[in-house]
């Protein structure tokens, strides 16, 4: 029997379930080998469960999402965080460090109802075990063929440690603290082949922080470069802000990294 495959949503914007659409003709090969039997934006499918793998995308947002991951959570033998929302809670996870009525008045205004949220943008991690992530702001779609291959012959995909920088001194960039003094590619998880500062722009941390990053020297560097901390935590908290290993990051910038 072919492997069940499930796709499922939380918050977000479905993005990186584009990306896999996007995959046009190889995506048919692959659903040659699978049973998809979930996925919203696809495929006019909805089983229920067991699944042999479930594929989510999106932060929990709403006390409804925390039971629906849980119910997938026990309905799969695998579950992946697909893209950075679903991974380190994503774009909407700045409501953490912003006024939340003034969220709500910018996304409904005086003409819509006003929705009352009990959480905060999160990622699955914090309710759920997650067995492997793809990450990206949106995701690689090559990464996601990657990943789903190698689980198809058995085998739990690992994930490469290194830092953005290795794929942009593959590509010969210049780097970008010296085109704009700032960048988060020395912190940051690689995979995208430096996408951004392929394209002279710095890297704005979306694959997340590495586990071991050195967070008091990138910090430092830019504000040797004159980067403000204003700018510094909009950056680190831009994506994956919610992430323990930057928990730390207000603290070292307003005391002087030190």
């Amino acid at each position: 029997m072919k492997p069940r495959v499930a796709i499922f949503d939380l918050t977000s914007c479905d993005g990186c379930q584009v990306e896999i659409l996007n995959l046009e003709d190889h995506l048919l090969d692959i659903l040659g080998k699978i049973d998809l039997v979930n996925f919203r934006i696809g495929k006019e499918v909805k089983e229920p469960g067991p699944y042999d793998i479930a594929i989510v995308e999106g932060s929990v947002s709403k006390e409804e999402e925390i039971e629906k991951i849980k119910k997938i959570r026990d309905d799969s033998k695998i579950l992946i965080a697909l893209g950075t929302c679903a991974t380190h809670g994503g774009l909407q996870s700045n409501i953490h460090f912003m006024d939340e009525n003034e969220v709500k008045k910018a996304a409904y205004n005086d003409k819509h109802p006003q929705q009352t949220r009990d959480i905060k943008a999160e990622p699955l991690s914090k309710y759920v075990k997650v067995d492997y992530s793809i990450r990206g702001c949106p995701i690689d779609k090559w990464d996601f063929v990657k990943v789903l291959k190698q689980l198809l012959i058995g085998k739990l995909p690992k994930e490469d440690n290194n830092p953005v920088c290795v794929e942009c001194r593959f590509n010969e960039n210049v780097c970008q603290f010296e085109e704009k003094g700032k960048c988060l590619g020395p912190m940051t998880h690689g995979g995208c082949n430096a996408v951004c500062p392929s394209n002279n722009q710095p890297c704005d941390g979306c694959r997340g922080p590495l586990e071991d990053l050195n967070l008091k020297a990138g910090i430092r560097i830019m504000k040797e470069n004159g980067v403000s901390d204003e700018e510094i935590l909009k950056m680190v908290r831009k994506y994956t802000g919610v992430d323990e290993l930057y928990n730390k990051i207000e603290e070292l910038v307003k005391n002087g990294n030190n």
